[in-house]
């Protein structure tokens, strides 16, 4: 081999490398696999949350698929209006993929320490903030879905103020 040819394949940076093509080749499958993944078709969700009877405005309502994976743009999620209503929306799109969902619901007070807005305790039962210990279900099906309103019995013991975190007591 001439020393002409060496230097050729040296400035082709990859072209001696055998790991080159097969790097390649995984970069451009994932590449179409997350694009094919991105037009899998959502369907608009319009639901209500209630706890107690009552609306609850502004908690946060998340969707977590059953028996799959995990959605190819996120979990779905909204928050409530001041009806308890709520359109489920993903990171980039309106609705969610047809299928079984464990549906979350997290209630949060708002809070006022020392004039900065704070999360406060969660007004929903706890077992509902978790999907592996909520008992709400959803089925979302090809098209527009209105499901029955989210009915949550309970609301947990306001806290005694006695056991409050330092700084929630009101003076």
């Amino acid at each position: 081999m001439s020393d002409a040819s060496r230097s050729d394949r040296r400035e082709r940076p990859g072209a001696e490398d055998r790991r080159f093509w097969p790097c390649l080749a995984v970069g451009m499958a994932s590449l179409i696999a997350w694009r094919a993944a991105s037009f899998v078709p959502a369907f608009p969700v319009r639901g209500q949350v209630l706890v107690g009877g009552e609306p609850a405005a502004g908690a946060v309502v998340e969707f977590h698929p059953l028996g799959r994976f995990g959605l190819p743009l996120g979990r779905p999620r909204a928050w409530t209006r001041a009806d308890g209503s709520f359109e489920l929306a993903g990171e980039d799109r309106v609705g969610t993929p047809a299928g079984s969902y464990a549906v979350t619901v997290v209630w949060r007070e708002p809070l006022d320490l020392v004039g900065e807005p704070a999360a406060g305790p969660n007004r929903a039962p706890d077992a509902y903030a978790r999907p592996e210990t909520t008992p709400l279900r959803a089925v979302v099906a090809a098209g527009a879905n209105r499901l029955p309103p989210f009915s949550i019995d309970a609301t947990p013991a306001r806290p005694d103020a006695t056991h409050a975190p330092r700084g929630m007591i009101d003076r």
